[in-house]
């Protein structure tokens, strides 16, 4: 018998030893709803952490899932320097499992007495994972320098931040007809949402239609004016 053959039987015999000789001591959920400060982050499956104290490995993987998974169970199948990890909903006395409307960011704890090596490929519910530093997708930081000002910044997960100016054009109903607009937005975001700033109407010619200055409160004024420029209404939105 060769080697090579030798050595892959003896693979397989270790790694089904190893399965007979490990169980699952600990498992754990850890919902990290308030970690998710926007609905346009992108959370990303993968391995936390990984490590081998004593006899027992200790793997901490996240998941994008249901939010009815706080109440999980976790399981784990090994074979071959593959390490599968589950997490699953137990079982209600009825058998009937309930979805929620929502889905939350999670993180899996599991500790495995009798594996004392870090496995070479893990999976999660039958999908690849691996590590990752970052809970969130990562994206280039974009922005643009005015004035000697930074604005127009959208940050490593991709959520605007900081002041943004720029131009949209569109039709509105205006005094009663359609019209073409532009549209200029100078805003103050934090995490893809508005937190105060202005949004100005102009016509085609760039006539001064209409202002509306939004405050750090929610609320704001709106000014419309006239062809020479006066204000002629002023709305105050609370």
């Amino acid at each position: 018998m060769s080697r090579k053959i030798l050595f892959f039987f003896l693979s397989l015999w270790m790694s089904s030893s190893a399965f007979s000789q490990s169980e699952l001591t600990g498992f754990k959920v850890n919902c990290l709803r308030d970690a998710y400060v926007s609905e346009d982050l992108i959370y990303l499956d993968r391995i936390v952490s990984d490590t081998v104290v004593g006899d027992t490995l200790k793997i901490i993987v996240a998941a994008w899932a249901d939010c009815v998974y706080e109440e999980s169970s976790g399981y784990y199948k090994y074979h071959g320097d593959t390490l599968r990890l589950y997490y699953a909903l137990k079982k209600s006395e009825s058998g009937i499992v309930f979805k929620s409307m929502c889905d939350c960011p999670f993180e899996f704890s599991y500790k495995i007495k009798g594996l004392t090596h870090i496995p070479k490929t893990v999976l999660l519910n039958d999908s690849v994972i691996v590590y990752k530093p970052d809970m969130f997708k990562t994206f280039r930081v974009q922005y643009t320098i005015l004035d000697n000002d930074t604005i127009n910044l959208s940050d490593k997960h991709g959520l605007m931040q900081g002041r943004w100016i720029f131009l949209k054009e569109d039709t509105l109903d205006w005094q009663g007809k359609k019209m073409f607009v532009r549209i200029v937005y100078d805003q103050v975001y934090l995490n893809n949402e508005v937190s105060y700033g202005s949004t100005t109407l102009f016509d085609t010619n760039y006539k001064l239609l209409s202002v509306f200055r939004r405050n750090r409160d929610g609320s704001g004024d709106k000014y419309i004016f006239d062809d020479e420029g006066n204000v002629v209404k002023h709305d105050r939105v609370k």
